[in-house]
Parts: C-alpha cells; structure tokens; sequence
C-alpha cells in the first residue's frame, strides 16, 4: 500500500477506465507508457509469492465483515464520487434514488433510521427526500447501499481496504463490490 496526494491520485483517475481498472493497472499503464516513450521495454507482470496483491470482487449479497474498512474509490451511476466514507456513498445513494423513482418509492426500500424534514440533531438532511437520516457502521451501510442501489437499479461500484489492524476481517487486502444496476 502506497499513499499519495489527492491531487497525485486525481491525476492517476484521468488515466483509468471506469468499471475496468484499479489503481495498479492504471499505474501499470501509465508506466507502459512512459517506458515506451523512452525506448524500453515494459516490465513483464509479476506475481509476489509472499504477499497476495489482488482486488477481490465480492457478490454484492453476500458481502464479508466491513469493520475497519476505508474506501478507495467510488462510482455511482458510472460517476466517481469523492467522499471517501461510508456513510456520505449511503446518503447520496438516497439523493440518486430519491430523485429516480420519487420519494415514496423509496421509502419501503429505507432500512435505516430517518425523521421526515430537516432535524440537525439527527444525522444528515437529504433535500432530495426531505429527510433526515442517522450514520450507520460500515456493514449496515453497505447492507443499506445496495438495497437502495437494487431497488433504484442504480449501478455502483466501491473499492475498499482493510485497515492494518488485527481487528480487521482481512488486514490490507483489498476489496470490491461492483453492481451493475440491472
């Protein structure tokens, strides 16, 4: 795991295909070409015996244990989004879906906890819905994510990493869910 700047991280995103790339193969392209452009060869891909790089794709309904996960990158609807939280993708999840299919078909599809109109005490105003809706754990908000995403027929796709703790399901491996909203 690496870490760069938002700014260095934008700059990689305009290089990669939504839907398609990570960000390894998107820095793998970019080092292809620079490579080319200098007159050598690219570096064959290689596989690290020690330690198990790969993006795994989970189903979206059945998803493993979330706690102590960071999300990496975000598309709702094919869009990037660039709040990297859980509960921000659950709220505008809403907002999306709200605005497709009208508020009161979204309703019986909420299972979180919401007051009708605006109450700041609460949790986070969703103009769209004239609601007001708690945060949840990552889990329930994933759960909540794709009841949404399913009933809305919105596609969405999140990357997401385990933290470097023990207390982690599966600590710095890397993870994906990718509905395509059908």
């Amino acid at each position: 795991m690496i870490t760069v700047s938002q700014q260095l991280f934008a700059r990689i995103q305009r290089h990669a295909v939504p839907l398609v790339d990570d960000a390894e193969s998107t820095l793998s392209k970019i080092l292809d070409g620079y490579e080319k452009s200098l007159g050598s060869m690219p570096a064959p891909a290689t596989a690290s015996d020690e330690a198990d790089s790969t993006v795994k794709i989970f189903p979206t309904d059945n998803p493993p244990l979330l706690t102590y996960t960071s999300l990496s990158n975000v598309l709702i609807d094919r869009k990037g989004f660039s709040k990297k939280f859980w509960n921000p993708v659950l709220f505008e999840m809403i907002r999306q879906a709200a605005s497709k299919m009208g508020v009161a078909n979204l309703k019986p599809h909420l299972d979180v906890n919401f007051q009708e109109g605006d109450h700041p005490a609460f949790g986070e105003y969703i103009k769209e819905a004239n609601i007001t809706v708690q945060g949840r754990d990552a889990n329930l908000c994933y759960r909540s994510i794709m009841k949404i995403a399913k009933a809305a027929k919105i596609p969405v796709v999140i990357d997401f990493y385990w933290q470097d703790t023990p207390k982690a399901a599966h600590p710095n491996r890397t993870g994906r869910f990718d509905y395509d909203g059908k």
